[in-house]
């Protein structure tokens, strides 16, 4: 995603959102950010796993998922088109096992090889072109070849959409070859109205193996960009 235009104000904006949900959560409020209730949710259920290897396909400044679960998990992907917002996100997510990479994550998904235990996809708001059936992500079946088994796929999607949750559920689990084992959704800052709020879908795979789920490379990445320090 090229943003363009002042990168920084972007930035010290959505810094500011970030601080604002950090402050509440200091305070023990009730608001939680998407990310923080999904990690939970997974470690009450005993699926989340702490030496995951993750890919944060658009990462963005890093505010508002990686920082929130980067110190939880063994490594991360980090995908960003625009080297100017990866500069920033260096600075947020510093100190944690991150690499950085200026590449498009989706033509990514179709080259590699490597597998994954945990992949976010949470797509900027305007990129339409990356929505496919029921709002979900239209490159949802090559990502879920990338996971490994017990894999764990998040995904912002249209509120509207959960009404039809049961369609989503068996359309997941076709596309996922009937490997789903466990399907949630969490709405941010836990709003209900369906008119203005995006929801996030989180997708749990059983230990069937997928299709690349195979030896990890270093190969793979090898020929992107990955941003100097």
């Amino acid at each position: 995603m090229n943003l363009g235009g002042d990168i920084l104000k972007l930035y010290c904006r959505e810094k500011l959102k970030a601080n604002f949900y950090n402050f509440v959560l200091a305070k023990g409020g009730r608001l939680q950010t998407p990310m923080l209730q999904i990690k939970r949710n997974l470690q009450v259920k005993g699926l989340w796993k702490p030496d995951m290897t993750c890919l944060e396909m658009f990462g963005m400044f890093g505010l508002w998922n990686t920082v929130y679960y980067a110190g939880d998990v063994g490594h991360i992907d980090f995908f960003e088109i625009d080297e100017a917002v990866i500069k920033y996100a260096r600075k947020v997510l510093k100190g944690y096992e991150v690499e950085f990479y200026q590449a498009d994550s989706i033509r990514y998904l179709t080259e590699t090889s490597k597998s994954y235990d945990l992949i976010y996809s949470d797509i900027p708001y305007g990129l339409t072109e990356y929505r496919g059936k029921y709002g979900i992500p239209n490159f949802l079946s090559t990502a879920l070849l990338h996971l490994r088994g017990g894999g764990i796929f998040i995904t912002n999607m249209d509120s509207a959409e959960m009404s039809r949750f049961r369609e989503i559920e068996e359309y997941v689990n076709h596309v996922s070859h009937d490997r789903v084992k466990d399907m949630f959704f969490v709405v941010p800052g836990g709003l209900i109205d369906m008119k203005i709020t995006s929801t996030i879908l989180c997708v749990v795979l059983n230990q069937k193996k997928g299709i690349k789920d195979t030896e990890n490379t270093a190969g793979d990445l090898r020929n992107l960009r990955r941003t100097g320090a």
